[in-house]
């Protein structure tokens, strides 16, 4: 299969976008019966997804060996050559060493040098590289050895954010079923939109995924409205509900030995997310293959 490559993002913090990027990786990797192969990539200062997938031991070790995507930026700004992306790369992922499952780790160190980002390739006349640009530059060198990359973006559209979008064939929203997290979905679409078409490609709008469902009335009006919106991304049939047991999934140093142990075992998460993990590769296949299923 082609590879493709899906960016999740949103504008608003804690709607639990990290954990349901790796969670579907995860399960891509480990559970469907394609067990596909499957990179995430950090681009989040905050490094939730590089903490959780592969603890803080190891995180630290490829930060200190300048192996993040920290790194790949400050090469880009201050033309050197540190950054490896085949070395950076941490197999067998996950706290149940899941090797079809890779990690591309973030730093905090990224923070640091945020504001500066719009400066790469100013100070180098023949630089070819574009602020937006930089990941491009490496990800090509093993893009292929993927079926799936999924890259877990900050809650904006920065630098980092818009490097993401640059490489990827469409994106999907998650959000909590309220007022507040749904608000900045549109300006998200606009902002994308705008930037896809400076790019004179198409992003695809994959999906928007109900997350942290409570049984609540409000919760269920929120859904039926934005259901129902012009202009919003399809809307994944799966819904997650509010579980603390998907919440203690991401830690890393849980002691679990199986899938169904780490995401609540039969008739809770685990059920959800295998469904969601399901539905996500139905929607996020090419056009072409979804039209010759249905004949």
């Amino acid at each position: 299969m082609t590879t493709k490559t899906i960016v999740f993002t949103t504008r608003k913090g804690g709607v639990g976008k990290t954990t349901l990027t790796y969670a579907v990786g995860e399960f891509l990797a480990r559970e469907l019966p394609e067990k596909y192969k499957v990179l995430c990539i950090d681009m989040d200062a905050q490094c939730s997804l590089s903490t959780s997938m592969i603890g803080d031991t190891n995180w630290l070790e490829a930060d200190n060996k300048g192996q993040t995507i920290y790194q790949m930026f400050f090469d880009a700004l201050k033309n050197t050559k540190v950054f490896d992306i085949k070395k950076a790369i941490i197999t067998n992922a996950s706290n149940l060493k899941t090797p079809n499952l890779h990690l591309l780790p973030s730093s905090i160190k990224l923070e640091d040098i945020k504001a500066q980002l719009t400066n790469i390739g100013k100070d180098d006349k023949f630089s070819a590289i574009s602020p937006v640009g930089v990941l491009a530059k490496h990800l090509h060198k093993v893009k292929d050895d993927y079926d799936y990359i999924l890259i877990d973006c900050p809650p904006d559209m920065g630098i980092p954010t818009l490097n993401a979008l640059a490489v990827s064939d469409g994106f999907i929203i998650p959000t909590i079923p309220d007022h507040i997290s749904t608000y900045g979905i549109p300006m998200v679409m606009t902002y994308i939109k705008e930037f896809s078409e400076s790019l004179g490609k198409e992003l695809k709008p994959y999906g928007l995924i109900f997350n942290k469902r409570r049984p609540c009335g409000l919760h269920s009006t929120v859904i039926e409205i934005q259901t129902k919106k012009s202009g919003n991304p399809p809307i994944f049939r799966t819904i997650v509900d509010e579980r603390a047991r998907l919440a203690e999934s991401a830690a890393y140093d849980n002691a679990v030995t199986t899938i169904k142990n780490k995401y609540g075992g039969a008739n809770e998460t685990y059920d959800t997310l295998h469904k969601l993990a399901e539905e996500f590769v139905d929607k996020t296949k090419d056009e072409e293959v979804n039209n010759a299923d249905k004949k």
